[in-house]
């Protein structure tokens, strides 16, 4: 069955994809409706321009990139992305394919070529980049704000960190910012545009934290219908971020300790290993060295965990950094807000300079977002900042007092302040401390104060 040229561009226009033929000088011969479409231009106003000032492979230089012009020369073209500027004066993505028209002769004599529209995909590309650009900025080591001395040393550190795959041990009290030094750490990294998995190990029951983190098999538990992934397998390629690595089980203590071994994790109620490949940082504000003397944290982990350990100085450590850390929160709750608060009042400010700050940057924050809902004038006054600063107990001289206990010590006693300050509610004690509560639990479990 023979069809003619009419039959058969009547069927090219039936054809949901653009299709377009062109002669042997790249002058458009042919254009069917869903080029038409795609494009705003009509077969008639198309016809007989040239196509390489209509499909650039950049909008910035249409003469010297036209793609079409390497068929002639290789035979095909595939999956090509081009520009095209539409009829109304917008430039579209597009993937083209196209291959030689020859004569009986086998002498080439034009091209034919399909067009799909991928504008959509193209700005989520875009707009994929512009957010783990934005992460990154976020998450740079210029975010954690300050200048002092001791932070300097940390940036150096977190610098130094993100340039290998080395094992990260964070430590620092509650509220000095190692979670954002987590991210900075990963989102500098050579695994920055892959994900990133928070896990607050304190936040579960021992069996729990065990499905969580390594997963299950159907018909491991009562209750598990179904195969789950583990975050350890939600990392893979990218970084798992371990908070709160002190308050793990002898027997997850194990059960990471070989996934730091072998690469590797089981499945709970599974026997077959799969190999990881997760960039390991862990956090604690707790004493591993003392841990280990009482025989609660395994030796052997500790040392796997400990290959590049970086100190967050408590706030009372870098007071310098106070103002500074007091202008950029200003900055961001007048930004949320829409208040237009200046700064802080100097004498508000002595006292903020004074105080000892047990809950540390996250402590200070709230703070500032305390006097948020308070101030009616364009800074902040001494009335406006939470009681805390200004009781007996909080001053310098509890600061200097602080900075003498162990840290095991430190902690009962800052614990002790949160559920004072929450009237014993261990959620709000929780919150004051930047822990969770099943931590404020264990601690006053661990104090005696049950």
């Amino acid at each position: 069955m023979t069809i003619s040229e009419k039959e058969l561009r009547s069927m090219l226009s039936a054809v949901p994809v653009g299709i377009f033929t062109t002669d042997f000088n790249g002058t458009i011969t042919f254009w069917n409706q869903a080029a038409e479409d795609m494009t705003g231009y009509t077969r008639t106003e198309i016809s007989g321009n040239l196509c390489r000032y209509f499909l650039p492979a950049r909008p910035d230089t249409p003469a010297k990139n036209d793609e079409l012009c390497s068929v002639f020369c290789g035979g095909k073209l595939r999956n090509c992305e081009c520009f095209f500027k539409h009829k109304n004066g917008m430039l579209i993505s597009i993937l083209m394919s196209s291959s030689l028209l020859t004569d009986q002769a086998k002498k080439p004599v034009g091209i034919v070529g399909t067009m799909t529209d991928i504008t959509y995909f193209h700005n989520i590309e875009e707009q994929y980049k512009s957010l783990s650009q934005s992460l990154a900025n976020r998450y740079s080591f210029g975010s954690i704000i300050g200048r002092s001395e001791p932070m300097r040393r940390v940036y150096h550190m977190l610098e130094r960190a993100a340039e290998s795959d080395a094992t990260v041990l964070l430590l620092g009290e509650s509220g000095t910012g190692k979670e954002l030094a987590a991210r900075a750490i990963h989102y500098n990294s050579g695994r920055k545009d892959k994900v990133m998995v928070t896990v607050n190990c304190s936040a579960f029951p021992e069996t729990l934290l065990e499905s969580e983190l390594f997963g299950h098999v159907k018909g491991a538990f009562t209750g598990a219908l179904r195969d789950k992934e583990g975050r350890f397998e939600v990392a893979d390629g990218g970084t798992i971020f371990l908070d709160e690595i002190g308050d793990i089980s002898p027997l997850i203590q194990v059960k990471l300790l070989r996934v730091l071994q072998t690469k590797t994790i089981e499945r709970l109620g599974d026997h077959t290993s799969k190999k990881i490949d997760a960039r390991i940082v862990t956090a604690t504000n707790r004493d591993l060295t003392k841990m280990l003397s009482d025989g609660t944290f395994r030796e052997d982990l500790y040392y796997r965990l400990k290959v590049f350990p970086v100190t967050l100085p408590p706030l009372r450590e870098r007071k310098e950094d106070i103002p500074l850390l007091i202008d950029y929160f200003i900055g961001r709750f007048n930004e949320s807000t829409g208040k237009s608060i200046k700064g802080v009042d100097p004498e508000a400010l002595k006292y903020m300079l004074d105080y000892c700050w047990p809950g540390n940057v996250r402590e200070l924050e709230n703070a500032i977002e305390h006097a948020y809902v308070l101030c009616r004038s364009d800074s902040i006054q001494i009335s406006d900042l939470p009681h805390e600063l200004f009781s007996e107990n909080s001053g310098g001289a509890l600061c200097k007092h602080r900075q003498q206990l162990s840290p095991k010590r430190h902690e009962k006693e800052m614990l002790i302040e949160a559920l004072q300050q929450a009237g014993g509610n261990r959620s709000l004690a929780a919150q004051l401390l930047d822990v969770s509560r099943v931590t404020v639990w264990k601690r006053m479990k661990r104090y005696g104060l049950l």
